[in-house]
């Protein structure tokens, strides 16, 4: 099994990435619930500071017995907002998502976080 490959542009912290390409066994594709974190300070014009963002992909149950699947979350504030969350079982989605979510957030920076939080109420 190898890395999923990711465009994490200049700027992030990867703190840690565990997220592996399904090798079409009949295992887990990752067995663990965390996957990938990375952080990033992204400018704050109004309040001339930088806002902390973090990106959680995590692989869990969402109710007792379902089917274990990719939970991807955007935090602001060190966790404690969540911006948005996409969920799937398919592997190119989640790296389609976390691409996108990484290109509006170093192209737009805080606009791009807005953008975001619509994406994820459709």
């Amino acid at each position: 099994m190898r890395l999923v490959p990711l465009r994490i542009p200049t700027g992030w912290i990867v703190h840690w990435n565990q997220f592996m390409e399904d090798d079409d066994s009949d295992e887990q594709k990752n067995d663990t619930e965390d996957i990938l974190w990375l952080e990033r300070v992204v400018p704050d014009v109004k309040e001339h500071a930088g806002k902390r963002v973090n990106i959680d992909l995590g692989w869990y149950d969402m109710e007792e017995g379902t089917l274990k699947h990719f939970v991807l979350r955007v935090f602001e504030d060190r966790f404690r907002s969540r911006v948005a969350q996409f969920e799937s079982l398919d592997v190119d989605e989640i790296r389609e998502r976390i691409d996108l979510v990484l290109r509006l957030i170093a192209s737009e920076g805080d606009a791009g976080l807005e953008t975001l939080k619509k994406l994820a109420a459709e």
